[in-house]
């Protein structure tokens, strides 16, 4: 694309030199022609070498700017025109520039301004764009028309510029109004973001600048007609027809190429190159076909829409593994198009304006003056449309407001149309050369005054949201990384490799000792905070002063429903990322989330947000009815197999989801007591989602049983993904044996995505189940004559804990929720579907109930006696296994005081570490050496413990079934009648614990203390929150 794009420049540049040469008179003979065609050739490598000179300029100035924040763009204006002024001293490179300057600036609408455009839209925020949309188009809308309006008053009246001396006339100031209305809030917006102000407030600018560059060259093109001498004046009727055709129909252009070109990319699968070249592709056609074709409407608005339909829509349908490489590659393109543009700017008004300029010291004086017009008139804009702005989408405060004032910078798109100015013969010479040099000097002013003091005057504004309990969490994280540190500094010194290393220059080099400085700062405060306010305990109804003393429970939790609710889009986009989750679901469960961020001062209510976008029961009832018609009934079903598949989808997403995000918050560096009630509404929201899962399972079973198979068909080649991938990484298979198998994997997936299935009332044979197909035909034959089914209605007890079953069940259709009560604990609860067998620990527990079960709902259910499933224990150690592993989630719940640190895993995470472990049965004796742990299911085992240590005296302590067997340790089995049953797991447990752990009070004191005990020296001068309370 790059190259093409020298190409294209290359001939308008050939184009532009032949135009002078003979402007000139210089002699066109063919010995001139042989000249031409030698400096034709010659110019080649200058353009190039401008290319990458300019990207070598900017690569160096972007570094100058991360480390003295000076605004990257002015610097290119600045150092382009040192360029262009001293060309003829530069050699080689002053010649690029020479040859670069001869450029039609419209080339620069046409290959760079695009790219510019598009990848702002591509990568904003759709849900907020959205909210805010309204507001982007009063101020993109009838902003720009009276901004422009206002700016031309300026220049006519307050500047003084006429037509009889400055050949500007009122249609040349409304011209020159348009240019200079563009805006280009870059370095705002990434200002914006770096200091963590509002997301909302961000997107409103970069919204207004999106729509704005198309609008304001909307005008553009009507008032640089009307400014060209001879013109007639059109009526109001016809150019407010234009004006709607042209700003109507660009969108419409764009929202139709941006649906072509998703149904192209949702096709491509694992094609980086492929990808991105489309979204080019669609790039420029649609501005070709705007700007060039009969259509003649607005490309640049075109573009907006294409890129904001992308964003919606677009992102989702590109296959994950791509999505990074499209980006990186819309990023480098944006960064590449946007330093070309300064600088060449730069270039040419060094060149132009410098050298035989009508250009006085008066228009150096005016131009300040227009600085200053440009922010006042700016202020009479919005201000004329404050209160509509303050009353819809997300408002816009009294400090916002100012910040909108002041953060409309002028750049890009302003530049190119005053170029384009610049270079139209039909326009006076006078307004040609004021227009870029206003344009080029109000940009540069703007950059340079408004984007260095906008930081300033976000901050004087308090639109910067940190809350006390945000700077609480980064205190607590820093402290555990202090103690994390230490502890593997004792680690390194005992690396024999390291035995050199001068510790006190690696702590200076690492910056620990500021680390530890930077908290010592951050208690400092905490305690003035402390004694200035009255602690308030949140959750326990304590008045205890804490380290979180003086914080307000809104603030906190409003914080951290914040924090779940990222945490939950990320977890939703991981899994997108994964292939677990279709892009359509994905969206749908961010945009629930991102309407919870709306206000976090509300309960969560991700399910309710997601609840409402299905479609009813009452509107499926109808397309059932149709699903025999003739000709239509083919389509019925397979809408109604689809969308139940993709409900599924989304339900089943959500509550892995949220239960995973449950189980992360543990890692957060608070007390639990503070994100309980936040806690609590998640766990409300699963809930519910599972209550619909139910009634779904039982309303369409003959639907589910198809979504099942597929979903476990895709989430095996996922797995088959995965783990070449793997391979390939560890050199085991090369690069072409991965593509032949992951295209194969690819095919077959995209075949199950379109496949339908047909319709079938689910028939539950034992072999499907994954518990009875280890065993042999006989043994199913036998199972089948002794089972029966049994019906329970609702809220009917299955078996009670502590009461003696004697039978086992299948679920075949319903759901039963089971309760475990456990002294000292909490109750817990799980809820079991379709395909359920309850339970293998009544198996292990010799009949007596280790829970009570209830049906939810009425519930069809195939028993089995317990003396057969014994009987097949015994016969099949495969099936014996898996009851035994079936097992561990009943006995460690239980048992829970023996369950060491698998009582503290969430249910998911314990199946994950038994299906991985390795299990064992046996009677002889034997020594047990577990380096991850493991888990005694049945039978004993001994330990030798140390009594005394002064007598090295030890004792045998006997370990019954029931316990979590601890790494490191040695167990041993006696010989006997009975089996020794126990799994060995295959990851360390005790470090998952670890990491999942609940940061309660205490071990908060232990960090403090443990913090303290290694800063003791530089303690004197102050007492810590905890020990001064």
């Amino acid at each position: 694309m790059s190259f093409l794009n020298s190409l294209r420049i290359l001939e308008e540049v050939v184009e532009e030199s032949q135009g002078t040469l003979q402007e000139h008179g210089e002699p066109t003979g063919e010995g001139h022609e042989v000249q031409e065609e030698h400096d034709h050739v010659h110019s080649q490598p200058l353009i190039i070498l401008f290319v990458f000179i300019g990207l070598l300029i900017g690569g160096i100035l972007r570094e100058l700017n991360k480390k003295t924040k000076f605004p990257y763009t002015p610097m290119l204006i600045i150092v382009g025109i040192i360029l262009g002024n001293w060309k003829d001293s530069l050699g080689v490179i002053g010649q690029s520039a020479e040859i670069v300057s001869h450029i039609n600036p419209h080339i620069l609408l046409f290959v760079f301004i695009p790219v510019l455009i598009f990848e702002s839209g591509f990568n904003c925020e759709w849900y907020v764009f959205k909210k805010a949309l309204f507001n982007i188009l009063i101020l993109a809308g009838p902003g720009v028309l009276w901004g422009a309006v206002l700016l031309a008053f300026s220049i006519k009246v307050i500047l003084g510029y006429d037509f009889e001396h400055d050949q500007i006339s009122w249609a040349g100031a409304l011209t020159m109004g348009s240019v200079l209305s563009a805006t280009d809030p870059v370095a705002v917006v990434a200002l914006l973001k770096e200091l963590g102000a509002s997301v909302r407030f961000g997107h409103l600018i970069e919204g207004e600048s999106l729509f704005n560059d198309g609008t304001a060259m909307v005008f553009y093109q009507v008032f640089v007609e009307l400014a060209k001498p001879g013109a007639v004046m059109p009526s109001v009727a016809s150019v407010g027809l234009n004006f709607i055709r042209v700003a109507g129909g660009g969108p419409v252009l764009g929202f139709t190429m941006g649906l072509i070109g998703s149904l192209w990319l949702r096709r491509i699968i694992r094609d980086d190159v492929l990808t991105s070249t489309i979204t080019f592709i669609c790039c420029y056609i649609v501005f070709y076909m705007a700007e060039f074709t009969f259509f003649h409407v607005s490309g640049i608005l075109s573009i907006v829409v294409l890129g904001l339909f992308m964003s919606a829509f677009g992102k989702t349908k590109i296959y994950p593994e791509s999505e990074h490489a499209v980006h990186t590659v819309w990023s480098f393109c944006q960064y590449g198009c946007e330093t070309i543009i300064f600088l060449l700017t730069g270039v040419l008004i060094g060149i132009k304006m410098m050298d035989n300029s009508t250009i006085t010291s008066n228009d150096w004086v005016k131009l300040f003056l227009l600085y200053l017009c440009m922010i006042f008139m700016r202020f009479v804009m919005v201000a004329t449309f404050y209160k509509i702005l303050s009353k819809h989408s997300y408002g816009l405060s009294y400090g916002e407001f100012w910040v909108l004032i002041w953060g409309g910078l002028r750049g890009a798109l302003g530049l190119t149309l005053a170029l384009m100015v610049a270079v139209d013969e039909e326009l006076p010479q006078r307004m040609r050369e004021l227009t870029v040099f206003f344009m080029a000097g109000t940009a540069t002013l703007s950059l340079l005054v408004n984007g260095t003091t906008c930081g300033a005057l976000v901050n004087y504004m308090n639109l910067i949201e940190d809350p006390q309990i945000r700077k609480k969490i980064l205190n607590n994280t820093l402290k555990k990384l202090v103690n994390a540190t230490q502890d593997k500094h004792e680690q390194l010194k005992q690396n024999k490799y390291l035995n050199l290393a001068n510790w006190d220059l690696v702590d200076e080099m690492t910056g620990f000792g500021e680390l530890k400085g930077e908290i010592d700062q951050t208690d400092r405060q905490s305690l003035i905070a402390g004694n200035a306010k009255q602690s308030i305990a949140l959750g326990g109804g304590d008045n205890r002063s804490t380290q979180y003393g003086g914080l307000e429970a809104k603030e906190v939790h409003s914080e951290f429903r914040l924090r779940i609710l990222r945490l939950l889009k990320g977890l939703f986009w991981e899994r997108y990322e994964e292939g677990q989750c279709g892009g359509e679901a994905t969206r749908m469960l961010e945009e629930s989330c991102n309407i919870c961020l709306d206000n976090t001062k509300e309960s969560l209510k991700v399910w309710e947000n997601v609840y409402q976008n299905f479609t009813s029961k009452k509107t499926l009832s109808y397309f059932f009815k149709m699903k025999d018609w003739i000709l239509i009934g083919g389509l019925c079903k397979s809408y109604i197999t689809r969308h139940l598949a993709f409900i599924y989808e989304i339900v089943t997403t959500f509550l892995i989801c949220a239960k995973e995000a449950k189980e992360i918050q543990h890692e957060f560096p608070v007390k639990n007591t503070w994100i309980r009630q936040i806690l609590d509404e998640l766990e409300h929201d699963i809930q519910s989602a599972e209550r619909f899962l139910t009634e779904m399972s039982l309303d369409y079973e003959h639907i589910i049983k198809s979504i099942h198979s597929k979903r476990a068909a895709v989430s095996l080649l996922e797995y088959h993904k995965r783990f070449i991938s793997e391979y390939k990484h560890k050199g085991y298979i090369d690069q072409n044996d991965y593509e032949v198998l992951r295209k194969d994997i690819d095919r077959k997936i995209v075949k199950i995505e379109n496949k339908v299935f047909n319709w079938e009332a689910p028939n539950f044979a034992l072999p499907e189940f994954p518990l009875f197909n280890v065993l042999k035909a006989e043994d199913i034959r036998k199972v089948k004559s002794q089972t029966r089914e049994i019906t329970f209605n609702p809220n009917q007890f299955l078996f009670e804990k502590g009461q003696t079953v004697e039978q086992v069940y299948i679920i075949l259709k319903g759901q039963v929720l089971e309760q475990f009560k456990c002294q000292g604990q909490q109750q817990l609860e799980t809820r079991s579907g379709v395909g359920a067998f309850i339970s293998c620990g009544n198996v292990v527990n010799n009949g007596d109930a280790l829970s009570t079960c209830q049906a939810t709902t009425q519930v069809t259910v195939q028993s089995l006696s317990l003396e057969l499933v014994k009987d097949l224990m015994s016969s099949e150690p495969k099936f014996k296994e898996r009851i035994h592993k079936g097992s561990v989630i009943y006995l460690v719940q239980a048992a829970f005081d023996q369950s060491g640190p698998l009582g503290k895993l969430s249910e998911n995470s314990i199946l994950e570490f038994v299906s991985n472990a390795k299990y064992e049965c046996t009677n002889q004796k034997k020594c047990l050496k577990l380096p991850y742990g493991g888990y005694l299911i049945e039978g004993k085992v001994t330990e030798r413990q140390h009594v005394d240590e002064s007598l090295e005296r030890d004792e045998e302590v006997t370990i019954k079934s029931r316990t979590y067997l601890y790494a490191n340790r040695e167990y041993y089995t006696k010989p006997g009648s009975s089996d020794v049953c126990y799994i060995e797991f295959r990851d360390n447990v005790e470090t998952r614990d670890s990491l999942k752990n609940i940061m309660n009070e205490q071990e908060e004191m232990e960090t403090e203390k443990k913090y303290l005990s290694a800063q003791v020296k530089n303690t004197s001068s102050y007492m810590p929150p905890e020990e001064n309370a």
